[in-house]
């Protein structure tokens, strides 16, 4: 399969880009305008991950920050 969409791009890229942008256009009206999957709301996520940053969650990402400077 991954050879085939290798193949179709190399193609594509050939074509001159009013043509790209036409094939982009068609891809994209192609795919299901409503996601397939049912994404639930955030708000059910809460308290899903309780204890996972420890005891001091603020302490924690204090620590990560530090790292990155």
């Amino acid at each position: 399969m991954a050879m085939k969409v290798d193949r179709v791009l190399t193609e594509a890229l050939a074509l001159p880009e009013s043509d790209r942008a036409k094939l982009v256009a068609k891809l994209l009206a192609s795919l299901p305008s409503k996601p397939t999957a049912s994404t639930g709301r955030l708000l059910d996520l809460a308290g899903r991950g309780a204890g996972i940053w420890g005891d001091d969650s603020a302490a924690t990402l204090d620590r990560q920050r530090n790292e990155w400077r």
